[in-house]
């Protein structure tokens, strides 16, 4: 009767854990959601607002800071950023940082039914390869796939962070050597992309020391994830001002999700499903909404650059993306 009823317990405890990563990943989709809706306001508004540069000046910003529209939407965007923060904290960012491709279909719907735009076939693929990704993603999402604290390895992260940052910061001071070594619009995406890649590796290390009561350590890393975060967002708006947004914004969309995926396995030792049958699933649907973000992304009309976003994302992705 004991071992039955434990056997009992431990089913009920396995069915809470594979409902909290479908809860998390569809926390992602509405953050996702939330992003694009805020990105599509903040770049309305920035039409109207004085050209933000870095740093930022005192009249520019209070233009940004006083305006109602453009508020509205960085409102938005901090409440998705909670919604995201909520879902990092109970899923793989592995499994969850691709999902936030899928808000790029909602951005799509927006401009056709509200904007009367018309999308063009590699936008239609895009949307139904993210669909496919998303649904295949949950399928494949099994029991004793979250990890805790134990399964880091600092070392990992920490080399894995350097050696990032550091091709970054060589291809760019070969740019500045050597002019036209390198895309500018590859360089600048990349460093985006690393940055804010890097940084959702360290939003799910933070959240996992909140929830171990390591409260002090946690604001460290805090700091640490925002530097990273607005360091990638001001990156991008410079890759904008620089060359065609669309390609900087496909090559730092995929590229951050990318890092997000084998950084996760790598460093922080998420682990893909035992069963055969959804690990393939998986590496299907990674591959899936990989594809789709780059469709999306690539050609997305290019119009005026979104020059202000939310606390964490990338525009016309994820305000954070």
């Amino acid at each position: 009767m004991l071992a039955g009823s434990r056997a009992d317990a431990i089913v009920a405890k396995e069915k809470t854990t594979h409902m909290s990563i479908h809860v998390a990943i569809a926390l992602a989709v509405v953050a996702s959601i939330g992003f694009n809706v805020a990105a599509a306001f903040q770049k309305s508004a920035a039409v109207r607002l004085p050209k933000l540069s870095f740093p930022p000046e005192r009249r520019a910003l209070r233009a940004f800071l006083t305006n109602r529209a453009w508020m509205t939407a960085f409102t938005i965007s901090g409440v998705s950023q909670g919604i995201f923060l909520v879902a990092v904290a109970n899923a793989p960012i592995s499994l969850v940082q691709p999902v936030l491709g899928t808000g790029l279909v909602v951005l799509a719907g927006f401009s056709v039914f509200y904007l009367k735009e018309k999308l063009g076939a590699g936008e239609w693929i895009g949307i139904f390869t993210l669909i496919a990704g998303l649904a295949l993603l949950g399928a494949s999402a099994e029991v004793g796939e979250v990890r805790g604290l134990e399964a880091i390895s600092w070392p990992r992260l920490l080399v894995l962070t350097a050696a990032l940052l550091a091709s970054v910061f060589t291809a760019r001071a070969i740019e500045l050597r050597r002019p036209g070594t390198f895309s500018i619009e590859l360089v600048v995406g990349a460093a985006g992309g690393v940055m804010i890649g890097i940084g959702a590796l360290f939003t799910r290390v933070t959240m996992l020391e909140f929830q171990a009561g390591h409260v002090a350590f946690g604001i460290v890393l805090i700091i640490i994830t925002m530097g990273m975060m607005l360091s990638g967002v001001f990156t991008q708006q410079g890759g904008f001002q620089r060359g065609r947004a669309m390609t900087v914004t496909a090559v730092l969309a995929v590229l951050n999700k990318v890092i997000a995926i084998f950084g996760g396995m790598f460093a922080l030792g998420e682990v893909l499903p035992e069963n055969p049958t959804k690990q393939r699933m998986r590496l299907i649907a990674l591959a899936a909404l990989l594809l789709g973000t780059v469709l999306l992304a690539r050609f997305s009309k290019p119009e005026t650059p979104s020059t202000a976003v939310g606390p964490v994302g990338e525009a016309g992705e994820a305000t954070s993306e």
